[in-house]
């Protein structure tokens, strides 16, 4: 891994006085990918060319601030369809179980669906894009 960027990912569960998890996991890639969008309300197929190798993922992490749903590569026949919840993120890193990944297959576009609010999106990625180097 070239370790160009580093990251932290912290990850919790706080029920009454017990937490589980909150340590720091540091992790390296040596490309990032950031996409933040207020997406009108309403939208159908709202279209960002966003490409990602799932190959090369080590973390990705997406988020909406309402209900929204997300599809990858084509709109009328998507490889994921993804619901967001209004302030739930989605994260994942290598590392954790490949069925939680919620990108199954490379993708090369994200189409937004909105409800009768404006979204806002964010996604973030840490690639290594020459995991042999």
């Amino acid at each position: 891994m070239a370790g160009e960027i580093t990251a932290t990912l912290r990850r919790s569960l706080v029920l009454g006085n017990m937490t589980i998890g909150g340590e720091s996991l540091p992790f390296s890639a040596d490309y990032e990918l950031h996409l933040q969008k207020l997406v009108p309300a309403n939208t159908s197929a709202g279209e960002f060319v966003v490409t990602i190798d799932v190959d090369n993922l080590i973390a990705i992490g997406i988020v909406a601030d309402q209900e929204c749903t997300i599809k990858t590569n084509v709109f009328a026949t998507p490889t994921d369809t993804i619901v967001l919840y209004e302030d739930q993120p989605l994260i994942w890193v290598d590392g954790d179980p490949t069925g939680t990944q919620f990108f199954t297959s490379d993708v090369t576009k994200i189409f937004v669906t909105t409800g009768a609010s404006a979204t806002t999106i964010k996604l973030a990625a840490a690639i290594d894009s020459s995991p042999v180097l």
